[in-house]
């Protein structure tokens, strides 16, 4: 069988008859949006986010000063399988597309939208809600827009989340500077605590 994209192990994929779902390559991207794997919408339009969780992703790029013509953006799996994957199918098939991913991303930063996203650049960081908003190495995580679009609860956190995303790529991101904090123990010695950055 002939590799869908160059790298990718496609003889060795679970979801190998799946429609492929090609990535959307900027020539010269600033960073690089990597979701889950394609869906129906995605497979019918051969478009990576082209449904309501595209439209909330462009949304809180243009929040954040950014473009998605500025990116190259993909999926950690690029063809819909047709059908609820297992893990075990899961992990084989991100397996399988990661050398082409990789190859694809190279050095640049990385938007992973979701834990499969996550998993996929750096296995074994298993649980997005203990790594969203935090780089490793390069990525970025969020959750997914999908679960933004199930609710106002999550709709403003992933839009702030991707806000400081776009904040850090454009160098405009303040780390938080912890007041200087004056503690009155009595009337003579102030204490001064030491003030963190």
């Amino acid at each position: 069988m002939t590799p869908k994209m160059a790298k990718a192990r496609c003889e060795e994929c679970p979801i190998k008859d799946g429609v492929f779902v090609p990535p959307e390559q900027h020539p010269a991207p600033r960073f690089v949006i990597l979701g889950e794997g394609p869906w129906k919408n995605e497979a019918e339009k051969s478009r990576p986010f082209c449904g309501l969780s595209g439209r909330i992703l462009d949304k809180a790029l243009s929040n954040a000063k950014l473009l998605r013509r500025q990116a190259t953006v993909l999926n950690a799996t690029q063809c819909y399988p047709g059908r609820k994957l297992s893990q075990k199918d899961w992990n084989v098939a991100v397996n399988c597309c990661r050398p082409a991913v990789n190859a694809i991303i190279g050095d640049l930063p990385v938007l992973a939208l979701g834990e499969k996203a996550l998993t996929s650049r750096e296995p074994g960081m298993k649980g997005i809600m203990k790594w969203i908003g935090v780089r490793i190495n390069g990525t970025f995580p969020v959750f997914h827009p999908a679960a933004a679009s199930r609710g106002p609860a999550l709709l403003v956190p992933f839009n702030n989340l991707v806000v400081r995303f776009g904040q850090i790529l454009n160098g405009t991101f303040k780390p938080l500077v912890w007041p200087k904090i004056v503690i009155h123990i009595d009337q003579k010695t102030p204490y001064e605590g030491a003030q963190h950055e």
